[in-house]
């Protein structure tokens, strides 16, 4: 694979994972989603390491890789990276809140 399917696979993950971990965060009814969300509630640390991995990686190649892709894939870029990097804050501060006040 080269660096750019790697980075698009990175994508796709990201973007799948933010998908149900929300939906089974908020509709626990789901069962693939309600259960994705149990496990990555059972593994928090290694998920969220390897979220934040995978955060990092797309970050870091917007910024070092900025001016090679055209004018559209640069928006795109930017607007996932933004939003799985908020997605990602969210997440930090949701899964917090559960262990520190809930628990």
């Amino acid at each position: 694979m080269t660096d750019k399917h790697l980075l698009i696979l990175t994508y796709i993950l990201l973007g799948i994972y933010n998908v149900l971990f929300f939906l089974g965060r908020y509709l626990e009814g789901l069962p693939l989603a309600g259960d994705f969300f149990f496990f990555v509630k059972s593994y928090l640390g290694t998920m969220t390491l390897l979220e934040f991995m995978g955060v990092a990686v797309v970050f870091f190649d917007l910024i070092l890789n900025y001016e090679k892709p055209s004018m559209g894939m640069r928006r795109l870029r930017l607007l996932l990276t933004v939003i799985f990097v908020f997605a990602f804050l969210a997440k930090i501060f949701i899964n917090y809140m559960d262990s520190a006040l809930l628990e």
